[in-house]
């Protein structure tokens, strides 16, 4: 019969820094785990509650996130509201861009790991627009030439781009349930 308890590692390991460290929460790596290899969530959440006991505080990005964590024994726990600069983002500045709507827009590098081939290869009314670049970027633009791509942006270009009232696709499926699956803005 296998055990219940997570593996023990050497204690050395866990030493996230200094006296005083901050950690993040940001993926659901016991989920991303378990949905790969049969290694129990209650394993893989006891190795990360020990390893975020190391940090003055744990930041999360949501107040439900941070109720189910402290339900798990996570402890120190700090709510990291990612908030939006409201002199640069601004929606009178919005950019026009004359293209049939609706807008669904990736913005991010342009790589595999992302996933946007299958962003890009889904059957969406409107506009695909994708900004960034990356080392998928040739390749991609050849396979779907009716997508967008504007290159990187930046600053208050960016900023205008993103003004624009559009649907924000981010279809990176291993990430499911981590807050980064897909944002309608």
């Amino acid at each position: 019969m296998p055990s219940t308890s997570p593996p023990r590692a050497r204690s050395g390991t866990w030493r996230a820094a200094t006296a005083s460290s901050r950690a993040c929460y940001t993926t659901r790596f016991p989920e991303y785990i378990a949905a790969r290899v049969p290694v129990p969530e209650a394993w893989s959440y006891a190795v990360l509650r020990r390893f975020h006991a190391a940090a003055t505080v744990t930041m999360v990005s949501t107040a439900s996130l941070m109720a189910e964590l402290a339900g798990r024994g996570f402890k120190h726990l700090g709510l990291w509201t990612r908030g939006v600069d409201t002199e640069l983002f601004r929606p009178e500045r919005a950019v026009h861009l004359d293209l049939p709507r609706p807008l669904f827009v990736s913005v991010g590098r342009i790589a595999v790991e992302k996933n946007l081939e299958a962003f890009l290869a889904l059957d969406l009314p409107g506009s695909k627009v994708v900004i960034g670049e990356g080392p998928q970027e040739a390749e991609l633009r050849r396979r779907f030439p009716d997508a967008i791509f504007l290159g990187h942006l930046e600053g208050e270009v960016l900023a205008a781009h993103l003004a624009l009232r559009w649907q924000n696709t981010h279809l990176l499926e291993q990430l499911r349930g981590g807050g980064d699956i897909a944002h309608a803005v």
